[in-house]
């Protein structure tokens, strides 16, 4: 009889060593193919002989090393970093400035977003901006900007100034006859060979060599696309061509004296409620200098410059594939038109 006891008893043991071995088993075969846990970045930095770390001396970077979500690039007095795209896209943090980077993943695709805090970044697109616009926005403390330029170089200023300095280049799909721009009862117009005038649309953007001329005896607001607006003041113009051949200009609101402007960019507008924001530009230093005012209130105001079209805050896409470069040449990078 003790025997049977005992026997049973051993039997019972081992089902419950079986089961719970096999309850163990089950709970830890989804960890065992489960992903592991994305990894968040930190503040990149220089650190002596050319060499970025991430939070200190943690994690030392190198060009094959991809950027991590929440990666912070800030950039010392004399120090430039390049993040370079797998599309040729090349984005260049230039000294003195602070880049977000932020990754997300929509649909199997993966996006980086990009918020230039402070500072420079230089721009020279790839595939992605040269096939849509929708694909270059950056974000700024003042509001998104919409790159619509194959090159360019873009300011974020200390007293809540968005300058964007260089040369523009249209993309290589637009093909936009030049001719002569006028502002006439509200309308603008582009006087084409032939005598031909074309009014411009909501998708018309201007030409290389497109010339704008003010209204007479007015400060003359000239519309560009869906109510954008480049003020001149009566018997000033602007040329959208090179350096060489292009004139005096200034806004009408106070904005600046006269300077050369070589503007190459199409401008629109946002609607924020009621309010229908302006974008306005300035020529400071050399600098193109956006900013915006509303319809409404005719307050001057920084927080709604755009510049091209397309949705907000986006690059391009595959992220994951960018690397960063300790020692990028400015000089092969951007090509200067003054």
């Amino acid at each position: 009889m003790y025997r049977s006891i005992n026997t049973r008893t051993t039997q019972t043991l081992n089902w419950t060593v079986l089961y719970c071995t096999l309850l163990a088993v089950l709970l830890w075969l989804p960890l065992l193919h489960a992903s592991p846990a994305t990894p968040i970045g930190g503040l990149i930095t220089w650190q002596g002989d050319n060499q970025l770390v991430r939070n200190g001396t943690a994690d030392k970077l190198h060009p094959i090393r991809p950027l991590l979500d929440k990666d912070i690039i800030k950039t010392g007095e004399s120090s430039w970093v390049m993040l370079e795209l797998y599309d040729a896209t090349r984005l260049v943090v230039g000294p003195l400035s602070e880049l977000k980077i932020s990754l997300r993943t929509t649909d199997n695709l993966h996006y980086l977003d990009l918020s230039l805090e402070k500072g420079l970044l230089r721009i020279v697109t790839g595939l992605a901006c040269n096939r849509s616009v929708q694909d270059c926005v950056l974000n700024t403390p003042y509001g998104p900007l919409n790159l619509f330029s194959t090159r360019a170089d873009i300011w974020v200023c200390e007293d809540g100034c968005i300058d964007s300095a260089g040369a523009y280049e249209q993309p290589p799909h637009m093909n936009i006859p030049a001719g002569r721009v006028v502002h006439v009862k509200g309308q603008l117009f582009r006087e084409e060979p032939f005598g031909i005038q074309k009014r411009l649309l909501s998708d018309d953007v201007i030409a290389l060599s497109d010339e704008l001329v003010a209204d007479r005896d007015s400060c003359a607001v000239i519309a560009f696309n869906d109510g954008s607006i480049l003020s001149l003041r009566e018997g000033q113009r602007v040329y959208a061509s090179d350096p060489a051949t292009r004139r005096g200009a200034s806004a009408c609101p106070d904005w600046a004296p006269e300077a050369g402007l070589d503007f190459r960019a199409m401008f629109v507008t946002r609607n924020i409620g009621t309010l229908s924001h302006g974008v306005f530009a300035r020529v400071v230093d050399g600098h193109v200098r956006l900013g915006s005012e509303s319809a409404e209130t005719g307050i001057g105001r920084n927080e709604a410059a755009y510049m091209g079209n397309g949705p907000p805050v986006r690059i391009s896409p595959w992220p994951h594939n960018a690397v960063l470069e300790q020692t990028p040449d400015p000089s092969t990078m951007y090509r200067r038109m003054d």
